[in-house]
Formats: C-alpha cells, sequence, structure tokens
C-alpha cells in the first residue's frame, strides 16, 4: 500500500493532546486545529478505502496522492507542534492547516481536492458482505471521531469567547492605567509651571528683572542730563515669554483632562466587561433572551459617549475609534456565548 496512505489510516488525530507548554490560546488553536484535520481525513480514508476496492484510473491516483502528499504534510506540521524548540512557528502552523482546510471544502468549480475525491467515489463498487462489514466497522468509527471532534469544539467554543471578553478587559485597564500616568504627568507639569512663572512676576517686581524703561544720559554745557524711554525690545521679549509659558499651562492642563477623560471611560468599558461576566454567570446558561439584553447593554456601554466632566460636551460627542473593534468582536461572540 502507498505509504501516504498507510500514514492517513494510521494516523489518530482525536487522540492528540495539546503539549503542556502551550499557552491556553495556543492550546485551543491547537485543538480547532485538529478538528479540522480530522475533517479531512474523514473523507481521504473513505477515498482510500474506495481505491482499495475498485479499479482507479491511472491519472486519478495521480492526482490523489498528490493530495494525500499534501496532507501528510499537514499532520508533520501538526506534530512539530510537540517540538518546544519550535515555538516561533507555531502560529503559522496553525495558520496553514487553517488555510488548508478551507481551501479544501472551499465551495467552487475549481476545488481540485474535492472535485478528485468525488471522482474516485463515483468508482465505488458494489461491495460483497464482507466489505460491507468493513465499510460499516470504518464508517462507524468514522462518525465517532467526528462525534468527538464536534465536542473538542463545543468546549472549546464558550470559553474562547469568555476569555475574548477577559481579555478586552484587560486591554481597558491598562489603556486606564496608561492614561493616569500620562494625566498625572501633565497636571504636575502644568501645576509646576505655573508656580514658577508666579515666582518669576514676583522676582521681577521685587528684583526689576526685565525693566520697561531705560534711562539714557547726554551732557550738554557740562551738565549731564537723563531722560527716560520705553525699551520695546525687553517688552516684546517679555510679552513673548508671558505667552509661551500660558500656553504652555493651558496645553498641560487641556492634556490633563483629555487623559483624565480617557482614563475614566477606559475605566468604565472595564466595569462593563466586568459586570457582564458576573450577569451572564447569575442568568444562567438557559435564559438566552436575558444573555442578549444583557450583551446589547454591553455594546451601547462600549459605544456610547460618557460625560466625565475632564473635556467639554463637543469634544466628548466624537466617537472613539478603539470601539470599532469590540463592536465587531460582539456581534461575533453572540451565538457563542448564548450556547
Amino acid at each position: 500500500m502507498n505509504q501516504d496512505y498507510e500514514k492517513i489510516l494510521a494516523t489518530e488525530l482525536a487522540s492528540m493532546q495539546a503539549p503542556e507548554f502551550l499557552s491556553q490560546v495556543d492550546k485551543d488553536r491547537f485543538n480547532e486545529s485538529i478538528v479540522r484535520m480530522i475533517e479531512m481525513q474523514t473523507l481521504l480514508r473513505k477515498a482510500i478505502y474506495i481505491i482499495q476496492n475498485a479499479t482507479i484510473p491511472l491519472g486519478l491516483l495521480k492526482d490523489f496522492e498528490g493530495i494525500a502528499t499534501d496532507y501528510n504534510k499537514l499532520i508533520n506540521l501538526i506534530d512539530s507542534v510537540k517540538n518546544p524548540n519550535n515555538s516561533q512557528n507555531i502560529s503559522k502552523i496553525f495558520e496553514s492547516i487553517r488555510a488548508s482546510h478551507l481551501a479544501f471544502f472551499e465551495i467552487s468549480s475549481s476545488n481540485r481536492p474535492m472535485a478528485i475525491i468525488n471522482s474516485i467515489r463515483n468508482y465505488e463498487p458494489f461491495f460483497d458482505e464482507n466489505s460491507i462489514k468493513r465499510f460499516t466497522a470504518l464508517n462507524t468509527d468514522l462518525e465517532n471521531k467526528n462525534k468527538r471532534a464536534e465536542e473538542i469544539l463545543s468546549k472549546l467554543e464558550k470559553p474562547s469567547a469568555e476569555r475574548v471578553l477577559s481579555n478586552y478587559a484587560e486591554e481597558y485597564k491598562k489603556e486606564e492605567l496608561k492614561n493616569n500616568k500620562k494625566s498625572n504627568v501633565w497636571l504636575i507639569a502644568g501645576i509646576g509651571t505655573t508656580a514658577v512663572f508666579i515666582n518669576l512676576i514676583i522676582f521681577s517686581i521685587f528684583l526689576n528683572w526685565f525693566p520697561s524703561k531705560l534711562t539714557l544720559f547726554d551732557t550738554k554745557n557740562h551738565v549731564q542730563n537723563s531722560h527716560e524711554i520705553i525699551n520695546i525690545p525687553v517688552l516684546l521679549i517679555k510679552a513673548l515669554l508671558i505667552s509661551l509659558i500660558i500656553y504652555f499651562i493651558v496645553f498641560s492642563f487641556k492634556q490633563y483632562s483629555i487623559h483624565k477623560h480617557l482614563a475614566v471611560t477606559n475605566q468604565q468599558k472595564k466595569n462593563a466587561f466586568d459586570s457582564y461576566t458576573l450577569f451572564a454567570a447569575a442568568v444562567g446558561e438557559n435564559d438566552i433572551e436575558a444573555k442578549k439584553i444583557l450583551l446589547m447593554s454591553l455594546a451601547k456601554t462600549i459605544h456610547e459617549s460618557i460625560n466625565t466632566g475632564f473635556i467639554s460636551s463637543k469634544q466628548n460627542d466624537q466617537p472613539l475609534i478603539q470601539n470599532v473593534d469590540v463592536g465587531k468582536l460582539l456581534t461575533g461572540q453572540l451565538g457563542s456565548l448564548n450556547h
């Protein structure tokens, strides 16, 4: 028998377990990849069984051997995940399996693998009693593996969705802390600049810094005369310095208000995600309508602008760009959380 066929028939993907050194996210992706490969393996095994019991044209066999070879490369890839030294390529491996699965089951007239498998199935023979028993046993085995794959997938769906919500809550918490830190820096800068500015004004008055008048002396008929004129260059420099300092003070307090507003906004959104998890657990698994209402409330909180009092109402009406990805997330996770 062809070695590629033997490997496809002998490899028990359902018994493969994700390595312990993987993160929880990578473990989920590993199990999802196993499910995808089992779906492809099911069709390949049926085709191999027909090849073993029927006469298939040589050209069609060569085409199928290429498909079998490509599939065994995926088996080698998923097996390489067990090697800790291969951790940098794990994401590429999972993505390669996902892309192969999509191409394998693509609904298109140009789907060559599916066309070849369907052509082989046209040669399915009329089996005798022993062949029927073998086929029935094989089919039962395949159905059990598919059932196992569906169970794995169903177990992954809800924890994965809840973990995504938890991750977003953590991201909002990070944004809250970052904006709080920035707001404190700008507040200190604003207060410090204001204190320095006030001290400069006081010292300039008492110590006569930057005098606005200039005294000129001249001698006429052996008599020294003096008169004062306005020192325009000094006045211009003084006005420029005062303007720059006042501008920086206003700018500092405005930046403080912006970052404080963002910190409070992110805090509210983090609390919304945390509250959703608690309320969803309280209403129970079967109350789908209540969960939908909770999810709608969460979406409204995420997208709704709040008046924190740190910025004007006109600025507060501006939509936040960071809400877009969360809206897509909530739409995609609705089905998973309601099951």
